[in-house]
């Protein structure tokens, strides 16, 4: 199989899994159900795309490091962005209360926070690693071709979050895909968004929530 047809099936298979998943939170625990898409996304990766994970990792611990940096500053712009848009529409307050209601699942986030880095560092190897090069080998030629790869990775990224009924949900991963898209465009560096994915998910859901 192609390396266009193989990124087709392996985005595929976990944005369905992602999606059953995402079905199933508030019935079975959100840590279980994360650390089975998280198993079968590496599982496929290995089986697909391991030749791909030395290049992935240009920039190793550095490129994480700033990264995670990048995080931190993410994380703060994501406060101020939601007491702005809270006192605007207060409906947002709701959403996200279910969101950390969910993720309060045994043994919380940060019990949880293995299952945390499996999950991110699974996601940016689907959506920035295997999807983001599919589409930019698609897009290599042309005016606009980053911002089409950006725009078009990020959209896949923010799809499974349909299950979730929630058009907040959305629009968050729809922008924070956009935001880790446009690194790895920037940096080449797989390494560095997921070191921006990673501390923002440790500080959002876990260590400096959100004041709902």
């Amino acid at each position: 199989m192609d390396s266009r047809k193989s990124a087709v099936w392996f985005v595929a298979s976990v944005t369905a899994a992602m999606m059953v998943a995402v079905t199933t939170w508030g019935i079975i625990n959100v840590w279980l159900s994360t650390a089975a898409v998280a198993t079968l996304s590496w599982g496929a990766a290995w089986m697909w795309f391991r030749e791909s994970f030395r290049g992935w990792a240009r920039g190793g611990v550095a490129h994480f490091s700033a990264g995670a940096l990048g995080g931190v500053l993410m994380a703060a712009v994501t406060h101020l962005a939601f007491r702005v848009v809270k006192a605007w529409m207060p409906s947002v307050r709701a959403d996200v209360a279910d969101l950390y209601r969910y993720l309060g699942d045994t043994p919380g986030p940060i019990g949880a926070f293995p299952v945390l880095i499996a999950a991110v560092l699974a996601e940016e190897v689907v959506w920035r690693g295997a999807a983001f090069d599919a589409v930019a080998r698609h897009y290599r030629d042309g005016r606009f071709a980053s911002v089409r790869v950006v725009g078009l990775t990020s959209i896949l990224y923010a799809i499974p979050q349909t299950a979730s009924g929630s058009p907040w949900l959305m629009v968050v991963a729809l922008v924070c895909g956009a935001v880790w898209s446009s690194l790895r465009a920037r940096t080449g560096s797989l390494a560095f968004c997921s070191g921006t994915h990673l501390m923002w998910d440790a500080l959002i859901f876990g260590w400096w929530t959100l004041p709902v």
